[in-house]
């Protein structure tokens, strides 16, 4: 028999932004990872015990990818826009290439040694990626492109060795002027485990402070302090941000309570937003006398909110029960509207095809 390739080359069809390095079977069983998200998502990477997840910023493209079996590792050429290290284990010694499913889409598969391993992971094409989008409209590959050695080795945690300038993670604790606390990323998510959500609840367009957009308000039950959770910084990261009673106020007053939306139009019919307040929505689905009687059940009274369908609601579209055909216009509903699913489209708002 001949040496085994101590190299994989291919392209990787990246979906939701992620490419997984696994052991076979490992990946099967499914894999987690044990640092929890919002740090992988800070980090661009996390080890998965059996394998590796790295983050990119493409989303349903490929992206060409190169592992390497080395017996050390080399110096980081300058090429290279972020890099990092993570350890991993692959027990049975066969490492496979996918991004989300592994009995779906593997694209390769390399023999690896079956001892503790450090990979150093290498970004290539970030700043390419950010300036120039052409390549999508020419078909050209993506500028995005991967570096992974394998070392034998052992770590926990990521270490990063370079940062790309869009990556730098936000600091993770500060107070305010006035001493109020604020956490971000990783600190974030691990504090708001100590909390219980409240129950006003936001939609888009979110309000915002200094911080990014608030989409939920939190309370610590140690302490009764409040907190402004939400997203902002360049890349997204988490905050909470520590409240004044004056701040929750103010944020309240943007938010609705928690409650389902029906709204009953001149015909007596009744139109569900559901979860979403009448003033955001920007759809409305028809429910039958049987669904209406069926929500009335689900939900107790004071979680439902009947409203009288106000003007600006003069579009009915309607598609077959079983979710086939296009979507047409229609002028009403007819009888009891159970031969077809119908949606009422606030006017002016985009309708999905």
């Amino acid at each position: 028999m001949g040496a085994k390739p101590r190299d994989w080359r291919g392209v990787v069809l990246v979906q939701y932004g992620t490419v997984i390095l696994a052991d076979a079977e490992g990946a099967t069983r499914g894999l987690t990872a044990p640092d929890g998200f919002d740090r992988v998502f800070e980090e661009h990477c996390g080890s998965l015990g059996e394998g590796v997840q790295i983050l990119l910023p493409e989303r349903d493209d490929d992206v060409p990818a190169h592992i390497r079996i080395l017996d050390e590792l080399e110096e980081l050429e300058p090429e290279w826009d972020h890099a990092a290290e993570v350890g991993l284990h692959v027990p049975t010694g066969r490492l496979i290439v996918f991004s989300w499913m592994p009995d779906e889409d593997v694209v390769g598969e390399l023999t690896v040694p079956t001892e503790p391993l450090l990979a150093r992971i290498h970004w290539g094409g970030l700043q390419a990626w950010l300036t120039d989008s052409s390549y999508r409209s020419t078909g050209a590959p993506s500028p995005l492109h991967l570096r992974i050695d394998l070392v034998p080795g052992e770590l926990t945690g990521v270490r990063t060795l370079r940062t790309w300038h869009l990556w730098e993670p936000p600091t993770h604790e500060s107070t305010s002027p006035s001493g109020l606390r604020r956490y971000r990323g990783s600190a974030a998510a691990e504090r708001q485990l100590r909390l219980i959500p409240g129950r006003t609840r936001f939609f888009p367009p979110y309000p915002t402070t200094e911080e990014g957009e608030v989409s939920s308000i939190w309370q610590d039950p140690t302490d009764g302090s409040r907190w402004a959770s939400g997203r902002g910084g360049t890349i997204g990261h988490l905050f909470l941000q520590e409240l004044t009673p004056e701040e929750v106020a103010a944020l309240e007053r943007q938010g609705f309570p928690p409650v389902q939306t029906f709204a009953r139009d001149s015909d007596g019919r009744i139109w569900a937003a559901f979860d979403w307040p009448l003033e955001r929505a920007t759809g409305l689905r028809h429910l039958t006398s049987t669904q209406w009687a069926a929500m009335q059940q689900i939900y107790p009274a004071d979680q439902i909110n009947l409203v009288d369908l106000p003007a600006g609601w003069d579009r009915i579209m309607r598609r077959n029960v079983d979710g086939s055909g296009p979507m047409v216009t229609v002028d009403e509903v007819p009888a009891e509207g159970d031969d077809g699913l119908y949606v009422r489209w606030r006017d002016g708002a985009d309708i999905p095809t």
